[in-house]
């Protein structure tokens, strides 16, 4: 029927497209603006990287360390979806806490509660990849519990390994390839970055022009 093509268009525009473009934005932009990041990024992948042009496997790039850090932090900053998402238990009534629910009553939080906890994330505007290390460490594996972009338990985002390929060759790809030649152009972070409206989606100021980079000429040597 249209109705059920118009919901999953919806859903593929909004679940499936938005939320990893943001994602990337979002890295991006902080990568330009802390380049000494860049720089350590840069240096990990043209370890194992030889061909610009040819990408290992997302298997191979998940285990560059730096990269899955800048990955994690990118998507923390991203917030993924700002809007609630309302959960209902329909047939049994349960306890939060010393707080009674009925059944059929809807709850619902902000993905955004979450990451932007300063007791879980301290510095939590900050863009620190270096917390996510070591990845194996007691407080990374903390931090994971707590990175709930894609939500949790049986409505868990049904498309999240694809959007952690998506990230992992994408990154990659515009660091290694365009890393030393890009420059913000006329990028604010208040208007252009900062999470100001909830269209489901997280969104900047609607006066945002979006993420808007320039790729400097390559002087051939």
């Amino acid at each position: 029927s249209i109705a059920r093509l118009s919901e999953e268009a919806q859903t593929l525009t909004g679940a499936g497209s938005l939320t990893t473009t943001n994602a990337l934005d979002t890295t991006v932009y902080h990568l330009l603006t802390h380049p000494e990041c860049m720089s350590r990024l840069r240096d990990e992948l043209q370890v194992i990287i030889a061909d610009l042009f040819v990408l290992p496997p997302v298997a191979a790039l998940e285990k560059l360390l730096y990269l899955s850090a800048v990955v994690y932090e990118g998507l923390r900053l991203s917030k993924g979806v700002a809007h609630r998402l309302a959960r209902v238990s329909p047939d049994v009534s349960y306890r939060f806490g010393d707080v009674a629910i009925p059944r059929g009553i809807a709850v619902s939080m902000s993905l955004m509660d979450i990451l932007e906890d300063p007791s879980i994330f301290p510095d939590t505007h900050a863009f620190i990849p270096s917390r996510w290390l070591p990845l194996d460490g007691s407080e990374a594996n903390r931090l994971r519990r707590k990175l709930v972009i894609f939500g949790g338990g049986t409505r868990m985002c049904v498309g999240l390994n694809l959007a952690w390929a998506e990230l992992y060759l994408s990154i990659a790809a515009v660091v290694l390839r365009f890393g030393d030649r890009l420059a913000l152009d006329e990028v604010v972070y208040e208007r252009d970055i900062k999470i100001t409206v909830d269209g489901f989606n997280p969104l900047p100021s609607r006066e945002s022009k979006g993420l808007r980079v320039v790729i400097v000429a390559q002087v051939e040597e």
